[in-house]
Formats: structure tokens, sequence, C-alpha cells
């Protein structure tokens, strides 16, 4: 009687028991040097992400292209224009993903170069052309 009582209790507390899933909590901090977001440009990935033990990383235009490591270090992106950096992270339970947006400015190069309309003699009038690329706004100073 007593071994049934036992064998009872224990289906009792093994049948009351249920599995918690643990959320994934994905934060993720990019670092770009200087803030410089000119072409090529060097993206340093922060994992912060709780709870996961797997993860997969897809940079949109970058090098590496993927990465399934935790912290997959610095990525670069050489094309101008937005670029996104997905991260699909999961654990036995749950698995969820988050995008970020990575923005890279074209090369910028400055050069111009002058004539003089009839000669150098003061006053003298030039045309100055501009040959930068790259840019959007311009200061000039003279």
């Amino acid at each position: 009687m007593k071994k049934l009582i036992y064998l009872l209790t224990l289906i009792q507390f093994y049948s009351c028991h249920t599995e918690q899933t643990i959320p994934v909590e994905i934060d993720v901090a990019l670092h770009i040097k200087d803030g410089n977001h000119t072409s090529p440009l060097s993206v340093t990935i922060e994992n912060r992400t709780k709870s996961a033990s797997s993860f997969q990383w897809t940079f949109e235009g970058g090098d590496p292209a993927t990465s399934t490591k935790e912290n997959p270090g610095t990525v670069v992106f050489t094309e101008p224009g937005e670029h996104m950096i997905t991260l699909e992270a999961w654990n036995d339970g749950n698995r969820t993903s988050k995008v970020y947006t990575v923005r890279v400015d074209s090369t910028v190069t400055a050069g111009f170069k002058t004539e003089a309309n009839i000669n150098n003699y003061a006053p003298a009038i030039y045309k100055i052309t501009n040959l930068s690329a790259g840019g959007s706004t311009y200061h000039w100073t003279f």
C-alpha cells in the first residue's frame, strides 16, 4: 500500500510539472568608428542578446554576408545606401528576430579646377569648376 501511495504521489507531482519557455531578448549595439559613415564602412557588432543559444546573422551587402557566431565581429560595407543587418536568435523554446539598418555614404573626393576668364592680372576673374564626387553639401572659402 505504501508503494502505491508513493507511486500515486510521484505521478501527481510530475503531472503538475510544466515547462516554461524562456523568451529570447535581442539587443545589439552597432559601433561605427568616429561616427563616419563613408564607404568603406566597418561596423563592429556587440551582441547583448539574452537567453539565446543559437544565432543566425545576415548582413545585406556586407562582408561577410552571414555568420552563426554569437559575436560576429566586424562587418565591412562598401556600397553606398542603406543595408539591413538581421539577427535571428533562438533557444529550445523561443525564436525571434530583429532588423537593424546601417547607412553607408559615398566616398567623398574633393577637387576643383580654375580657369582665368581673360588673364590672371588683378582684378582677375576666374571660373571655378567643382570636380568633387560623393558630397551632398559644399562649403567654399575664398
